[in-house]
């Protein structure tokens, strides 16, 4: 692997068909930052409407199980760092993180969209070709909302940075279903944009 810079792109592993494209966010000793470049696909942060943190959500299961297992080869595997992951309490409502975990594949945190990236310009994401078609919405400009792993306003909804770029703090809810007032069902089209750290 060539010398990495932050900012710089680089394939790593395969999904929906296709090779994912990695941005470097940062760069310490022995180990760098990841971003997909593009939201890679469409999940609920949670399969039910209950009480949850980032530790039990099943994002976070997927981002770890089958994500982490399919998108990597065993060569790949073996570059990701199994990192300890904070999860901090939303700093303006005061939720719950719950505890800290350790996490092979993960989603940013408010503090890390705050950090990362200067400004809501640079939080603007596009979906790929395989996350529209599992139903992620996107803008007239083709931006789309992605996950963060932090928790909204209540312990059932998590942040998520628009298609603006902006963080909206008190979250959207962590799972689709029923509208019991219309008898509609509603559905999560939230972008997933995987983060991980190399050995590099």
């Amino acid at each position: 692997m060539e010398p990495l810079e932050i900012g710089s792109l680089l394939h790593f592993g395969r999904w929906g068909g296709e090779d994912i494209e990695w941005r470097v966010l940062d760069i310490e000793p022995n180990r760098t930052l990841l971003i997909t470049d593009k939201a890679i696909d469409c999940k609920q942060y949670h399969y039910k409407y209950e009480d949850i943190t980032w530790s039990d959500c099943s994002l976070r299961a997927w981002l770890n199980g089958e994500f982490y297992q399919e998108a990597f080869n065993p060569s790949e595997r073996a570059m990701i760092l199994e990192a300890r992951i904070i999860n901090d309490n939303n700093p303006l409502y005061g939720t719950n993180g719950g505890p800290d975990t350790r996490d092979n594949v993960f989603c940013l945190s408010i503090d890390e969209a705050r950090i990362y990236y200067e400004s809501a310009k640079e939080r603007i994401c596009y979906p790929t070709e395989y996350a529209r078609e599992n139903g992620v919405w996107t803008s007239d400009s083709g931006a789309c909302n992605w996950w963060l792993r932090s928790p909204g306003s209540k312990a059932q909804s998590a942040v998520d940075v628009d298609y603006d770029g902006y963080l909206f703090m008190s979250g959207e809810g962590i799972a689709g279903g029923l509208d019991a007032e219309f008898e509609t069902i509603i559905a999560i089209e939230e972008a997933v944009r995987p983060a991980l750290w190399i050995s590099a």
